[in-house]
């Protein structure tokens, strides 16, 4: 089975879990985990049926559905934000935003779809207040930050607090703006779901049981 995820992130390590720890191999599966560094080419890779499974964004499939395709959401992955709103040393409040340039994965869904909810709490419209513009995941749009390419963007451990010690600033956790939101999402083609059922349950309960390892191991400090 291959599966398809965006960036080595840290919520994804169930899945590396499953495979280190051998819960895929106790129901018959051999998962392959294999990282594309972006939420388009995966999706596009899930779409191409280069890939079994993917653990992507929510709003491609809906797109994609819309539009009449195969693909679905099939469980989740992360229920709500994990990430920071980082900015530059001059922009010390969301209003601040108005005419700066914001980084996200792709402009379709994801943090975009955040950033459009949030700054609408402060009167900022898109695209007519600030631009967006695809700046890749975490660790490059770090860079771009540090560039200066990107005003603002919305960073996962450690690039938050790598930010914040080469002097940016951190507006806060996204969570307290937005505590609950689909940010990614176990997704296959349907055609491949119906003629792999049990494969595809037998996937799906071995990943519950990594992250209750996970987070078991977290809660005893036994890792």
């Amino acid at each position: 089975m291959r599966l398809g995820i965006v960036v080595p992130a840290f919520f994804y390590v169930p899945y590396w879990a499953a495979v280190d720890k051998g819960f895929y191999k106790d129901v018959g599966l051999d998962v392959s985990i294999i990282v594309y560094g972006g939420i388009d080419p995966l999706t596009k890779a899930l779409k191409a049926r280069e890939v079994d499974i993917g653990i992507g964004s929510p709003e491609h499939v809906i797109h994609n559905v819309e539009a009449g395709g195969d693909l679905r959401m099939v469980g989740g992955n992360v229920n709500r934000p994990t990430h920071s709103l980082i900015v530059q040393p001059e922009i010390k409040t969301l209003s601040d935003l108005r005419g700066k340039v914001l980084g996200v994965s792709a402009l379709s869904g994801g943090t975009s779809s955040l950033f459009i909810d949030i700054l609408e709490r402060v009167g900022l419209k898109y695209p007519q207040d600030y631009v967006i513009v695809e700046a890749s995941v975490v660790p490059p749009r770090h860079e771009k930050l540090m560039s200066r390419e990107i005003d603002a963007a919305m960073q996962t451990d450690p690039h938050n607090y790598m930010a914040e010690d080469a002097g940016l600033n951190n507006l806060g956790a996204v969570s307290d703006w937005i505590p609950y939101f689909q940010f990614n999402s176990v997704n296959v083609r349907s055609s491949w779901a119906s003629s792999h059922r049990d494969e595809l349950v037998k996937f799906l309960a071995a990943s519950i049981k990594a992250s209750k390892w996970l987070f078991d191991g977290k809660r005893l400090g036994n890792y």
